[in-house]
């Protein structure tokens, strides 16, 4: 249901120069089937492993607060949420400790991860048919949201503290206003005929809702206001691959990242191919997290 990202390998040199403008930045990468977090620098093409996980976490989301701290949600033994927590005498590979934030979450585990303005940290409970929020810091549930109409959702995303909210098996997407008393969902897209199992869920560079259909393998287009369907933006046979497995954009790049197969590609916003990113420490990515780095 994921992807495969390999170790930065630039197919095109000239690629990481097209940065040049920009800040440096990182990419960080949940490996599902490696069950590890490797570390991209998108400009000298570095890669390391910074945690290594348990085998059978399968790691397949991963969020950053605004404090910078990286939240994974595993969906295979422990089926909860970690904190990766920096080391005090990190060594090579071993940079971030795996620390519970949650206890088990549903059937299946945790569903995508998202915070909002105010810090708290918003779980698709998947099996638990509810959205829970968490305290980070202090390690507690907060609440658990039962506003998704009794099923299972995977997919979801924040935006202006409004979540939008996949359910899985309903080819739906439900729209909650984060700051309304008392919280609402609102159908925004339902039975979709563009979807089928809608899980991986993104904002794109206009704004518009991004929803990663895994038994299509595309990133289907929909209006955030209306919920119209807009357009089939990526599509796995558009790179000659299979699968699509995850899918993230970077205002700050200008650049979408699309885990497919065993390649994250790095594209322009029209989809042509910026760089191809690849590494043997990891295998079947998920979740991904882009930020400018601060250190030189």
């Amino acid at each position: 249901m994921f992807i495969r990202l390999l170790c930065f390998t630039l197919l095109c040199s000239p690629c990481v120069v097209s940065l040049a403008s920009d800040p440096r930045h990182e990419i960080f990468v949940a490996g599902r089937s490696s069950d590890n977090v490797v570390h991209i620098d998108l400009t000298t093409g570095k890669t390391s492993v910074i945690a290594t996980l348990p085998k059978g976490s399968q790691p397949s989301w991963l969020v950053e607060n605004a404090q910078g701290r990286l939240f994974v949600g595993l969906r295979g033994k422990a089926k909860n949420i970690v904190e990766l927590v920096p080391k005090a005498d990190p060594q090579p590979g071993e940079e971030f400790t795996p620390t519970d934030v949650t206890p088990q979450i549903g059937k299946y585990g945790p569903g995508m991860l998202a915070f909002d303005s105010q810090g708290r940290l918003y779980v698709a409970g998947d099996s638990e048919r509810v959205v829970h929020r968490y305290d980070v810091t202090k390690r507690a549930l907060l609440d658990s949201l039962d506003t998704t109409r009794g099923v299972n959702v995977v997919g979801l995303v924040i935006q202006d503290d409004v979540l939008f909210l996949a359910e899985y098996f309903q080819k739906s997407i439900l729209r909650i206003n984060l700051v309304a008393d008392p919280l609402l969902s609102e159908p925004l897209v339902s039975r979709s005929p563009q979807l089928t199992r809608p899980v991986g869920m993104s904002l794109g560079h206009n704004q518009q809702l991004l929803v990663l259909d895994v038994d299509r393998d595309a990133v289907q287009e929909f209006d955030a206001e209306t919920g119209g369907f807009i357009a089939t933006r990526f599509h796995a046979s558009d790179f000659g691959t299979k699968h699509l497995h995850g899918l993230i954009y970077s205002k700050a790049l200008a650049r979408y990242f699309v885990a497919t197969d065993d390649v994250v590609l790095e594209l322009q916003i029209d989809g042509r191919i910026v760089a191809r990113h690849q590494s043997p420490d990891l295998r079947e990515p998920a979740g991904m997290v882009i930020r400018a780095l601060t250190k030189e």
